[in-house]
């Protein structure tokens, strides 16, 4: 499960990166996800629910509003895994 967990933590750190370029069209998501946490909920998401518990206790707490920090802190979280 831990290597599941650590490859979705990258995939977030990926797209948590690439999140401020992204363009959306429905203002709901926009209002979401104008934050790192928002962003990483929204996308934790497309989780399927049995693995979701493994991922949210990996995750970091994200106190940045910085989006390149918050993916090199889910990236940090992602190497402490077994």
């Amino acid at each position: 499960m831990a290597t599941t967990t650590r490859q979705r933590l990258l995939d977030i750190a990926d797209a948590l990166e690439r999140w401020p370029t992204i363009r959306w069209d429905d203002p709901a998501v926009v209002r979401v996800t104008d934050t790192p946490t928002g962003a990483m909920l929204y996308l934790a998401g497309g989780i399927p629910l049995g693995e979701r518990a493994a991922f949210y206790a990996a995750i970091p707490l994200l106190i940045t509003d910085d989006f390149a920090e918050a993916a090199r802190l889910v990236r940090e979280a992602a190497g402490a895994l077994p």
